[in-house]
């Protein structure tokens, strides 16, 4: 699958900076949830890669 854009990033007239970047994100997000929706096999390494974590080494 493939992401298409491209995003349009919200003005000023969307709200603060704040909610610009909320709204940015969940259009990402969505735009990420559509590509993976269509095309479940492509997206096998948001799965877990290891069936068991590794040891944690002391510092």
């Amino acid at each position: 699958g493939y992401m298409h854009g491209p995003l349009e990033l919200p003005g000023p007239e969307a709200g603060s900076l704040d909610q610009r970047v909320r709204l940015f994100t969940q259009q990402v997000a969505d735009e990420l949830g559509r590509g993976i929706a269509a095309n479940p096999a492509d997206w096998h390494m948001l799965q877990k890669l290891w069936l068991t974590e590794p040891p944690v080494r002391e510092a």
